[in-house]
């Protein structure tokens, strides 16, 4: 991975803040930035792969796209609110989920003893 060909402050921030171990995450986003920049996947795999990597780093990929097609950079004091933001809301979801999946347990297990299993 050629980090010189990097081209939107945006990653260039990000690398910044990114120890060497964790270099994988600008690789990543270098990666969804020459996508965008070449015009979009070339090929299927090239696209579940882009795809991907957008679902991993959807706010660092909308700030790429944003600092590329429309020339607004997202300053880090932003992109962090934004982060903080979206693993809170995830934070909330996982949360519901993990009720649901409680609830759900102690229906089954209540049915499972009113059928006469052993506790």
């Amino acid at each position: 991975m050629s980090w010189k060909g990097i081209k939107t402050q945006f990653i260039k921030d990000r690398m910044k803040e990114t120890a060497w171990e964790d270099r994988g995450y600008i690789n990543d986003l270098a990666s969804i930035e020459q996508t965008i920049l070449s015009g979009g996947p070339k090929s299927s795999i090239a696209a579940q792969m882009h795809r991907s990597r957008k679902c991993k780093y959807p706010i660092e990929a909308e700030c790429i796209v944003r600092e590329i097609e429309d020339g607004i950079y997202v300053p880090p004091e932003e992109f962090h609110q934004r982060e903080a933001k979206r693993r809170h809301e995830e934070a909330i979801i996982e949360q519901h989920e993990k009720r649901k999946r409680k609830a759900r347990e102690e229906a089954d297990r209540r049915l499972w003893l009113a059928l006469g299993g052993r506790p």
